[in-house]
């Protein structure tokens, strides 16, 4: 079968967020993707977001309770009938050749089980936390270009029979169900790569707050949990949770307790900057990235950014520890 004989569909779930769906759904119609292979599912909004599904006239399915993300994709698959099911978060716009490296990546592959992207390095949103967050993001993906173990489905796609042979989206989990679908898939020995020249610009305006939420109920937490269940006993290292991602939680461990310390002695500032500068040379490819596409003073409050992230990642590890211990371990990831 060649590239253009395979299929595409697309499912984009959705909840509350209409003027970014429109953007959405205009940047895949702009991108060659047929109106009727795209599958919005509405996880019951309760607003006028169906309406920028129904005004691009694709395939919408109206949910009238809300199932969370996982439910919602699997009902969209569910509805689909192409050799290859690509996933888009409502919130990224594709760029105009996706759908293409896609199809070529696929049809020069017979073994490829599931692909995955990166966001683009023109983030929409304004604010430095959003430049920066999108850009760490894209940073990730791009450095773990190649093989990978786990699966994104904010620019993702699956063969259907790879999808289906795995039982789909685990629907128990509110967080961290693409990571799970892609592990399950290469444990089954599917394939998955990072190509991360498949591209999409984000709309999140991401805020401090919201930065500090998804990072610790959204990732910290659940990554935290999947590694005391022991989920990455048998995978190589991916993304961030690898020997990086471990000293730079270690760097800000030693900085917390220094900070503490420095009224004692200015010893303690001098450890405080060594952590912060072993974080940065530990991130110097992402800071290299913000002078190049950045503005000026992103790479000192990326600093910043990356200090809190992986102080919401040790928390995390910490908070999953006292659950074990309080048993009130969760029945999901």
């Amino acid at each position: 079968m060649t590239g253009k004989d395979l299929d595409i569909d697309v499912v984009v779930p959705a909840f509350r967020c209409r003027a970014e769906l429109k953007a959405c759904l205009e940047g895949l119609l702009d991108a060659g993707a047929p109106a009727e292979r795209i599958i919005v599912v509405d996880d019951a909004s309760g607003d006028d977001t169906p309406e920028a599904a129904r005004a691009a006239g694709v395939q919408l399915i109206a949910l009238d309770k809300n199932v969370g993300p996982a439910a919602a994709r699997n009902r969209g698959v569910a509805a689909a009938t192409a050799d290859l099911v690509l996933f888009v978060d409502a919130d990224v716009v594709v760029a105009g050749d996706v759908l293409d490296r896609v199809r070529a990546a696929f049809s020069a592959d017979a073994g490829l089980s599931a692909l995955f992207g990166a966001y683009d390095t023109k983030p929409a949103a304004p604010g430095r936390i959003s430049r920066i967050r999108n850009l760490l993001h894209h940073w990730n993906h791009d450095r773990a270009a190649g093989g990978a173990v786990t699966f994104w489905t904010g620019l993702g796609a699956v063969r259907h029979d790879a999808f289906d042979a795995v039982g789909g989206f685990d629907e128990t989990l509110d967080y961290m169900e693409d990571v799970d679908l892609g592990m399950r898939i290469w444990r089954q020995g599917g394939r998955i790569q990072i190509d991360p020249a498949i591209q999409g610009k984000h709309l999140k305006n991401w805020s401090f707050r919201s930065m500090m939420r998804t990072d610790f109920w959204g990732r910290a937490v659940p990554w935290s949990r999947l590694i005391m269940n022991g989920e990455f006993k048998d995978v190589p290292k991916t993304l961030n949770a690898g020997r990086r991602g471990q000293l730079s939680v270690i760097a800000v461990a030693v900085s917390v307790f220094a900070l503490i310390l420095m009224p004692i002695s200015a010893f303690f500032l001098a450890v405080v900057i060594c952590a912060i500068g072993l974080i940065g040379w530990l991130h110097s490819g992402f800071l290299r990235l913000l002078k190049q596409v950045g503005e000026p003073g992103d790479r000192l409050a990326a600093l910043g950014v990356l200090w809190l992230l992986y102080l919401t990642a040790g928390f995390g590890f910490v908070w999953v520890i006292y659950e074990r211990v309080a048993g009130r371990v969760p029945n999901q990831a």
